[in-house]
């Protein structure tokens, strides 16, 4: 009797750590302490949105994930769960997402294809661990210009003194090309135009556009002290906020006829978070706590969200007529503008 009982409790112990290691996964991201979720991306096609999350581990240290938002139900799933994973963005067919990773041993870019979850290195640098002073470079921002093989990222480089320069890296020879150092470390003073093949970039009160296949650069505005940079999704508008004195101008250029349009004018540093709307007809921004959607076509504001005490960050229009944006520093929203329906998103 005291055979069977010895053997059923072993059995029972068996059993309760087998539990207990398949559920280890789940306690660890129980006890996870969420800081922030970080920028909001929109795919190509205007139905999903990627962004990541930092927060803090129990032991302490800061760890990061990427999330994807369906539109139209909008349902939040994680993507990457291992390490720290920031600066998502989209290929160009919005399938898959490229992004940089930090591990233990060093900084590098990936991509993660999103219908299987299967992840592939594309860059990686290890860390300087013999230097007096931070010496190595990390990758930011990354973009994936798919069809040439090449992709664009930032090197924060910590030498005798930090500097911020961009480059293109081949991935098929392994090579990169230097193209140039940036007046600002700012993300927002940085964007691409994945169809069209080139990147817009600020340096010195002028912004910039590089044809990434032919790397020839020209000079497109000067004498502006420009706070936030879009292209549109087409490629022939660049979307740029203006610090004027006290007044802040939201501008739209248009490459082809090199003119640029002012479209809205607000208080020096409440007007910010400007985006395209998928099929760049319409234009979403920030301004003193409320939500300001732009019409391209009618060249006039056709719509605002007032939110009252509450402060709004990257606001996106997406292909079913919703705003989706961070409020306060750590929560996601989305509002219908069909039904005015409000519904919190992340974190659920």
């Amino acid at each position: 009797m005291k055979i069977r009982n010895i053997k059923l409790i072993n059995k029972i112990v068996l059993i309760l750590l087998v539990v207990l290691l398949n559920t280890s996964h789940l306690y660890s991201e129980h006890k996870k302490i969420l800081i922030s979720p970080e920028g909001l991306i929109l795919s190509p096609d205007g139905e999903k949105i990627a962004f990541g999350v930092k927060y803090k581990r129990e032991n302490g240290k800061i760890g990061a994930d990427i999330y994807v938002i369906n539109d139209k139900d909008n349902r939040c799933f994680q993507i990457t769960r291992k390490w720290l994973n920031e600066y998502p963005n989209w290929s160009a067919d919005g399938k898959k997402i490229i992004f940089k990773r930090t591990t233990n041993n060093g900084a590098g870019i990936y991509v993660i294809d999103l219908s299987t979850l299967e992840e592939i290195s594309l860059i990686f640098s290890g860390f300087c661990n013999n230097c007096n002073k931070r010496s190595f470079a990390e990758f930011l921002y990354p973009a994936w210009f798919e069809n040439i093989n090449k992709i664009m990222f930032l090197k924060y480089v910590y030498k005798n003194q930090t500097t911020q320069e961009l480059y293109l890296y081949d991935f098929l020879s392994f090579k990169e090309s230097f193209i140039d150092n940036l007046s600002s470390l700012l993300r927002n003073t940085v964007d691409i135009a994945i169809k069209k093949g080139y990147i817009v970039y600020t340096k010195n009160d002028e912004v910039w556009l590089l044809n990434v296949s032919e790397k020839e650069k020209r000079l497109v505005v000067k004498n502006f002290q420009v706070k936030y940079l879009r292209v549109s999704p087409d490629g022939t508008k660049i979307l740029f906020i203006v610090r004027d004195h006290l007044k802040e101008k939201l501008y739209i250029f248009n490459l082809k006829e090199k003119e640029r349009y002012l479209i809205y004018e607000g208080r020096s540093k409440y007007l910010g978070f400007p985006s395209w709307s998928y099929d760049g007809r319409k234009i979403i921004f920030v301004d003193n706590k409320r939500i300001f959607i732009y019409d391209v076509e009618e060249k006039q504001i056709m719509s605002k969200v007032n939110l009252k005490n509450e402060k709004i960050f990257y606001p996106l229009l997406t292909k079913s007529n919703k705003i989706f944006f961070i409020k306060g520093h750590n929560t996601v929203y989305c509002l219908s503008l069909d039904n005015d329906i409000f519904n919190k998103v992340f974190p659920e």
